[in-house]
């Protein structure tokens, strides 16, 4: 321990301290105790502070070790594809454009759509999609391929399908057209469902609600040559698929056609001023002006 020497204390005998002098050394060292007292407590304090942060830090050491297995290997799988360099597509209306990808599967992506790979694949092949595209994914039993939507996931080793999730679309679609594919909601652990060809998985936005039905794969992939396929579906959402195949807007000045049901078939090369024209004949009381890019539905 440090001693602590005051000044004049060498010069103090015991025959000439009054009792002046001596109650005012006192107070000097009892003053200077209460210093080194309050100094022993602040360090104390901080020991224990730093022993707390130590405890934290190994429970959280401690957590991480007994996390369920599934969960990091979802959380290595996000962190493996979001590491990685990556390139990315996308299409204006109007246009189409074919990707050959790192392992040699083939996409052709639709107009206004937007899709995201890594430049090389590692354990499993992962790929992000907005909007619209028909994969032909290369064969590789050891490394799924697995395409990620805003609402869903489809997981599949090699086989032909279509993806269909337009953010502004109320319903995300998956078409199969050849092999098998396994698609389930992007955020939840359940039992993926199972696709044969022509089949087609729907997952309702709104609703919530999944449906899986029989189609012509054919007819729901006319779009890759620049076709356009209306099968049972509102005059709203034909319109979406007009205005990504010509680049145009179309404007509804009125609701009362908007959810009118319809089924047409455009793959002889129609024009735009054509297929407009086929939808009036189709819904009667609906009238419509074209101004360059701008359709006005009344």
């Amino acid at each position: 321990m440090s001693a602590y020497k005051f000044k004049g204390w060498e010069n103090i005998d015991g025959s000439s301290v009054t009792r002046e002098e001596t109650d005012s050394a006192f107070k000097v060292v009892m003053h200077s105790a209460r210093e080194i007292e309050a100094a022993y407590q602040v360090r104390q304090k901080t020991v224990k502070r730093a022993k707390v942060m130590r405890i934290m830090m190994y429970a959280a050491a401690a957590l991480i070790l007994i996390a369920s297995p599934l969960a990091i290997y979802h959380m290595m799988d996000h962190e493996e594809t979001d590491l990685m360099a990556t390139s990315s597509l996308t299409t204006d209306h109007g246009e189409i454009q074919e990707i050959t990808l790192p392992d040699g599967s083939m996409v052709t992506l639709n107009s206004g759509s937007t899709l995201t790979w890594p430049d090389e694949f590692s354990k499993n092949r992962v790929v992000t999609l907005t909007g619209e595209a028909l994969f032909n994914v290369t064969a590789d039993r050891k490394h799924k391929f697995i395409v990620r939507t805003e609402e869903l996931q489809i997981t599949v080793h090699g086989t032909i399908f279509d993806v269909c999730d337009y953010p502004e679309d109320g319903r995300a679609t998956v078409t199969l057209c050849k092999g098998s594919v396994a698609v389930k909601r992007s955020e939840e652990r359940v039992q993926a469902a199972t696709l044969s060809p022509n089949q087609t998985y729907t997952y309702d936005k709104e609703s919530g609600a999944v449906t899986v039905k029989v189609i012509d794969a054919a007819e729901a992939t006319l779009w890759t040559g620049g076709h356009i396929y209306i099968k049972s579906q509102t005059l709203e959402q034909a319109a979406r698929m007009v205005e990504r195949r010509f680049g145009v807007n179309i404007h509804f000045l009125t609701d009362k056609h908007q959810e009118t049901v319809l089924t047409a078939k455009f793959a002889n090369g129609e024009t735009l001023h054509e297929i407009m024209a086929a939808i009036r004949q189709l819904v009667p009381e609906m009238e419509y002006s074209i101004e360059e890019k701008d359709i006005f539905i009344r």
